[in-house]
């Protein structure tokens, strides 16, 4: 028991370390051909929260790294104002009550290319040094 909360200790002391090295460096990307050219950090927010299905009128479909990312952990603090354990217990909630589903995840930023640039309606977040030519930055957080 003492050793799965020392495992449990090492990994959040070990994202909060990591969560310095994408403080500047979050791109929130989209398919090329989306006609979206900005969103305000609460647009963001509330579409990643299963809030709303639209940005100024364009409908998206949110993908986002897993919780073990990094990136996700600065993500979820930045952007959407909540640490590992309030995202958590947010989904939770959300699914037990019916009221949401968070939404899918991918392993890596390379998946979340490669995710957007198949899937005209998606938005997710990448590294700002991982963007390539198949996908359009958003917004950088």
């Amino acid at each position: 028991m003492k050793l799965a909360n020392y495992a449990h200790l090492a990994l959040l002391v070990s994202l909060s370390f990591a969560s310095s090295a994408f403080a500047e460096g979050i791109a929130l990307i989209v398919h090329p051909s989306n006609t979206l050219s900005d969103a305000s950090k609460d647009e963001v927010k509330r579409l990643f929260l299963s809030k709303t299905d639209a940005i100024q009128g364009v409908k998206l479909k949110p993908v986002a790294q897993t919780p073990t990312q990094p990136i996700r952990v600065v993500f979820d603090e930045d952007a959407l104002g909540k640490s590992p354990s309030k995202s958590k217990a947010y989904w939770s909630r959300m699914i037990f009550t019916a009221s949401g589903t968070p939404p899918p995840q991918k392993e890596s930023s390379a998946e979340i290319i490669s995710w957007v640039s198949t899937h005209p309606d998606s938005i997710g977040y990448v590294e700002v040094e991982q963007v390539t030519d198949g996908v359009k930055i958003l917004k950088e957080i």
